[in-house]
């Protein structure tokens, strides 16, 4: 957790965070697999394959390495998308009434 973080938040949310952040880490898979941290698109972008072009390269690397590719997100526009390029919710973590994280999963086919 950076420094920046815990100015602009304060301390007391840093329990909780680190809680979840526990947790996330213990659904992955104890397999190799390639890990989709994060993927942004800013929103003038969205919705014109800008998303797919980021993403297609590492389906395809995960594809031709026969291993699965795991990331987690809190937004459901996220998990259509994610959805659409053949991804499968296998978890879903709520740590409070306002977040709920949705761990995905694309198996190599």
């Amino acid at each position: 957790m950076s420094l920046q973080l815990v100015s602009q938040l304060g301390l007391a949310p840093i329990p909780r965070i680190l809680k979840t952040e526990a947790y996330v880490e213990k659904q992955r898979s104890q397999y190799p697999y390639l890990y989709l941290w994060m993927l942004g698109v800013h929103p003038q972008f969205q919705g014109k394959g800008f998303a797919s072009s980021l993403l297609d390269p590492l389906l395809l690397e995960a594809q031709k390495e026969e291993i699965p590719v795991l990331l987690e997100t809190s937004t459901l526009q996220n998990v259509s998308l994610y959805q659409h390029k053949g991804f499968e919710i296998y978890h879903e973590y709520q740590p409070s009434r306002e977040l709920t994280i949705y761990f995905l999963r694309k198996d190599p086919s």
